[in-house]
């Protein structure tokens, strides 16, 4: 159970913190996901707890009060505008053509293969005997950037030491085709896909390699470091492999 506030969690930080920041540092300290540190943030933005600054780079900051103005980057709004009252004028002073270049840094989307089944309600994986059952395979991938992004996946079998190639997928989703889109903190949990019965009833070791290109909104594309998971078959579960089986 989640006992801080994240008015005290803001606090403790002690400044101004973007959204993927601050989430990452409530997941840390209160041992949560990092989609359950956006729920409670959304949550105490909605009851007032903390202000949230839209800025022009479409990307957003959290604070307090106490924090006083922060003067670094610029807002929605525009940045001529005159010093009032309000947070958004306060931090309205470097324009948006300055940052063009360098508004979206590489972006942060954790991709994840496993059989185990996360309980949404209870922020939590289920217990083993409810692992997925082989052939179908399971994925966790998450958007734990301040802005939105396009995705394609491509996922490749290795087999024996084989490459086999893409995932067989009629709408894209798995050999790099489709572009998943995906809003600031959502993702996708409990995501599935089946391997083909090649590789589900062979003998042989299994390997998927899993590449990652994300699209940011200038429309820049971002190739993420590949990641392989082998499959233990006795124990319906994969482990990480920190090495490349294939070559782009």
């Amino acid at each position: 159970m989640f006992s801080v506030s994240v008015a005290e969690m803001l606090k403790l930080y002690g400044k101004w913190v973007r959204a993927a920041e601050f989430a990452s540092f409530i997941s840390e300290r209160g041992s949560i996901t990092n989609r359950h540190a956006y729920n409670l943030i959304r949550k105490a933005v909605d009851d007032g707890e903390i202000i949230r600054v839209p800025l022009r780079d479409r990307t957003v900051l959290y604070g307090l009060p106490e924090f006083g103005p922060n003067k670094s980057i610029s807002t929605v709004e525009d940045a001529g505008s005159s010093a009032d009252t309000s947070i958004s004028s306060e931090h309205s002073v470097v324009p948006i053509e300055g940052l063009k270049q360098e508004r979206y840094g590489p972006p942060n989307m954790p991709f994840e293969i496993t059989q185990m089944i996360y309980d949404r309600q209870n922020q939590q994986y289920l217990p083993p005997h409810f692992r997925r059952p082989f052939p179908s395979v399971g994925f966790n991938m998450f958007n734990l950037n301040d802005y939105p992004i396009k995705a394609r996946v491509e996922v490749r079998m290795i087999l024996g030491g084989r490459n086999r190639g893409l995932i067989p997928d009629a709408k894209g989703y798995y050999d790099g085709k489709a572009e998943w889109g995906f809003e600031p903190g959502h993702g996708l949990i409990n995501g599935n896909f089946t391997v083909p019965e090649e590789c589900a009833k062979s003998e042989e070791e299994l390997t998927l390699e899993v590449r990652v290109t994300v699209i940011d909104p200038d429309n820049r594309k971002h190739r993420l470091l590949p990641k392989s998971w082998t499959y233990m078959r006795e124990k319906v579960e994969w482990y990480y492999e920190p090495r490349l089986f294939t070559k782009e």
